[in-house]
């Protein structure tokens, strides 16, 4: 998993000596497609075709007290108020994102809380 080059480079591994000392990590971001009112991810090629979901959710094996969230939102999610949308879509489909949320959660193996 690499984010950024140079001064700004990400990778996984850096996490390696916190994750001894942590209870959680939240991965951020997925989004709610406004169509579907589905869960997406907001970065294809870093979650999906860099196979980030997955090698986040590996890291249970090296720490398996470790429980991995899945934070929604974030500053790609739409074009306006995260704090409006969601509302909105709690009360147009709410059944429907719960649904989908769970079904990507036991999938790629994180915690439900």
């Amino acid at each position: 998993m690499e984010i950024f080059s140079g001064q700004g480079k990400f990778e996984l591994s850096f996490l390696d000596n916190a994750l001894q000392f942590c209870s959680h990590l939240i991965y951020g971001y997925a989004g709610i497609d406004e169509k579907t009112y589905k869960l997406k991810a907001l970065d294809d090629f870093l979650d999906l075709n860099n196979h980030n979901y997955k090698k986040v959710t590996e890291l249970k094996r090296r720490f398996p007290g470790l429980k991995i969230l899945l934070s929604v939102g974030g500053g790609r999610d739409g074009t306006y108020d995260d704090n409006r949308k969601v509302q909105k879509y709690l009360k147009v489909v709410r059944y429907r994102i719960v649904e989908t949320i769970n079904r990507i959660l036991r999938d790629k193996r994180l915690n439900i809380i």
